[in-house]
């Protein structure tokens, strides 16, 4: 891994910036919310202690309860301010969290697509959400920052208490105990057991901690796999197809096996999780027990007075607890660095996709050409285009059809640079298409795939693409694929919101419906190329003929590819390209086509046109 390159200073240092960034208030807060929590148990220490002392020697009442109001006033003051302070902190934890997931989001929208449905990048991004969530996130970092700043606050304000055990003075009973009691560094009898249980807490927190962020990374793949299984089991999306199958079994039993998998990393980690704390609680017992005993007998000699015993007792007890905190929490900010590292490791990772300066001028006519285009899959071994040459001319409309799995979509998957060729060049109006920059590129084209996505938006957020879209102009697109009536008929027209998702009174439509209103989205971002890949699969062939001839006129003054296994799509184009086995077998017009004997496009409009007729 990385963070063994990386000194544990420096990935501090790095995540410090990174919360720094994040929000200044709430790294100075939390730990102005150490300081005050530090000295909250001192205040009742030390005045608790004069008034014990005051009431044995019998002071007056007056003197009495003016120590008491005092304890009372500090530890009001504080209080409150730790109150505030605690939700101010709350309140930005959840913000704090939201941003750092944000940057992966971000992150994850910067990649190439290839990138992001790489077995690798998915592990990338599970690493990441892992190390910036939970125990190992931003908040965990910034409380153990708290935790250090508490921590040597309580050691200074209980080396300042404990002063006074180092002080002469002359026992009640002079004896060879009392003379040993009274010199000041018998004190330091009480400090054996502290630095040995401070030795011991490190070592066994930071053996605690290293197990647990092993347990996480042995995790990562784990979590991810019962994730996707406990959506299949909440999503109603996969809801048909399970019950009509049913499926359910085989869904929990994998959840089941995954979740197995996780329950035993963590099981071991929780199990010397524990036995640390016994053995902590062990050494806080012990240290109390030599406290209290040596206390006792000086205030037994005379030595000090019973409040200053009960103070030092208290005083002594939180300086263990002090440095035990302090050494863990320093242990953790480190521990919280190399689960960070893993988050900074996925923001790195550079984009596959290179951009270049030319900008598209849309005054031109649109013209697009592949050269000896060859094209693999990852991880597969078949090419599913090979050595494919097309050109497309400017304003033609062109169909591609061919069976499933001929490799039509693929080639349009090039052109929007989901992937880039294995070999070969795409040119766009003579250039090639690497050569343009990112906006040009994602100007280029609109495209309905056949696999599109709405999203649980409004409907005029989806077919604009975004919110604040012209309403007017989403309305006119929806009229043109014949949507608008039935979309007027919702709740609230075109402001409602589709599916539940986002909102709890979303509509449901169908897969048709659907179809429709991903192509007034085409429509609506007014590319130069319009790409309609298996659009209307959910539509009867008749339907779908209809709906074709009504994009032909759409299209009008643009570059159009229309992508189908059905031909309905191809009486109306200018050129038509029929693609088999990663190949471009035939090309021409429908009557060209049509005149081929045993051809491969002729065969295909003979099954398919009694669906016509």
């Amino acid at each position: 891994m990385k963070t063994g390159k990386t000194p544990a200073f420096k990935r501090i240092q790095k995540v410090f910036r990174l919360a720094w960034s994040l929000s200044r208030s709430y790294v100075i807060a939390n730990l102005i919310y150490g300081l005050t929590l530090s000295l909250f148990p001192y205040v009742a220490i030390y005045f608790g202690a004069l008034i014990i002392d005051s009431i044995i020697a019998g002071n007056s009442v007056n003197a009495t309860m003016n120590l008491v109001y005092w304890l009372i006033s500090i530890d009001l003051v504080i209080g409150l301010l730790n109150v505030f302070l605690k939700f101010f902190v709350g309140a930005r934890e959840n913000e704090i969290q939201t941003l750092v997931n944000r940057k992966i989001a971000v992150k994850n929208y910067d990649l190439a697509y290839n990138q992001v449905e790489d077995e690798v990048t998915m592990r990338l991004v599970s690493l990441a959400n892992e190390g910036s969530n939970g125990s190992g996130g931003m908040t965990s970092f910034v409380t153990n920052l708290r935790n250090i700043v508490k921590g040597f606050s309580d050691i200074i304000y209980a080396l300042l208490l404990l002063g006074g055990l180092f002080a002469l003075a002359t026992p009640n009973k002079i004896d060879q105990f009392s003379s040993f009691l009274a010199d000041p560094w018998s004190a330091l009898i009480v400090f054996v057991p502290v630095v040995i249980s401070v030795i011991i807490g490190i070592a066994a927190t930071a053996l605690v901690n290293k197990t647990a962020y092993k347990a996480m990374m042995q995790n990562v793949e784990s979590n991810r796999r019962y994730q996707y299984f406990w959506d299949l089991c909440v999503n109603y999306k996969y809801g048909k197809d399970i019950r009509l199958y049913s499926m359910q079994r085989m869904i929990l039993a994998e959840q089941g096996s995954s979740k197995y998998s996780v329950n035993t990393v963590w099981d071991r980690f929780s199990k010397l999780d524990a036995l640390f704390e016994i053995m902590a609680g062990f050494l806080v017992a012990v240290v109390t027990l030599v406290a209290y005993s040596f206390m006792g007998l000086k205030a037994l000699y005379g030595l000090i007075s019973i409040g200053s015993a009960l103070a030092y007792v208290g005083a002594l007890t939180i300086l263990t607890t002090a440095i035990s905190t302090l050494a863990s929490s320093a242990v953790g900010l480190g521990l919280n660095s190399d689960y960070l590292q893993n988050y900074f490791d996925y923001l790195a990772l550079p984009s596959a996709l290179v951009y270049g300066p030319e900008k598209l001028d849309e005054k031109i006519p649109l013209s697009i050409e592949f050269q000896h285009v060859t094209f693999t899959y990852p991880k597969q071994k078949d090419k599913v285009l090979d050595d494919v040459s097309l050109a497309i001319k400017p304003n033609e409309k062109l169909a591609i059809v061919g069976v499933n799995g001929a490799g039509k979509t693929t080639l349009m998957k090039l052109l929007c640079r989901f992937y880039e060729p294995d070999s070969g060049t795409i040119l766009v109006n003579g250039k090639p298409l690497p050569s343009y920059d990112e906006a040009s590129a994602y100007r280029l084209y609109a495209i309905v795939f056949q696999d599109f996505k709405l999203f649980s938006f409004s409907v005029l957020d989806n077919v604009a693409s975004g919110p604040n879209g012209d309403e007017a102009k989403a309305i006119d697109c929806l009229k043109k694929v014949g949507i608008y009536d039935r979309i007027q008929k919702f709740p609230e027209g075109i402001h409602t919101t589709l599916y539940n998702e986002n909102d709890k009174n979303g509509v449901e439509i169908s897969g048709g419906e659907a179809q429709k209103i991903a192509i007034a989205r085409a429509l609506y971002k007014d590319s130069p190329l319009v790409i309609l890949d298996e659009p209307t699969s959910a539509l009867d062939p008749k339907s779908e003929a209809e709906i074709y001839e009504d994009l032909g006129e759409l299209a009008k003054g643009k570059t159009a590819v229309f992508i189908s296994h059905r031909m309905s799509s191809t009486k109306f184009c200018d050129d038509i390209a029929v693609i088999d086995k990663g190949k471009i077998v035939e090309e021409g017009t429908h009557n060209d086509l049509m005149a081929i004997e045993n051809g491969l496009y002729k065969k295909m409009w003979e099954a398919q046109a009694q669906y016509y007729n």
